[in-house]
């Protein structure tokens, strides 16, 4: 029985992954930038974003936040689009 119920919410956190690496890697094409770019103005290394972008690497609030700052987005419109995914 908990095995159950952990599986739903092991497929929304595959969903919700999903939709953040989507939204993310479309923010930044929108953006015109590459992920070496990305990566520079996030201060980190280009295969944090690809790994981001493929899903291999969660995605923290705050780093959301930042990257609608180096996109030129407001925060809400990145969540609005992560929600609507």
């Amino acid at each position: 029985m908990e095995e159950q119920r952990r599986k739903p919410k092991a497929e929304q956190r595959k969903h919700w992954n999903k939709a953040v690496a989507s939204v993310w890697r479309q923010a930044r094409v929108d953006a015109d930038l590459s992920q070496a770019e990305l990566a520079k103005a996030l201060g980190w290394g280009r295969d944090t974003v690809a790994d981001i972008e493929a899903g291999r690497r969660k995605v923290e609030l705050t780093d959301v936040i930042l990257l609608a700052t180096v996109v030129k987005l407001d925060p809400k419109k990145l969540f609005e689009r992560i929600l609507l995914w």
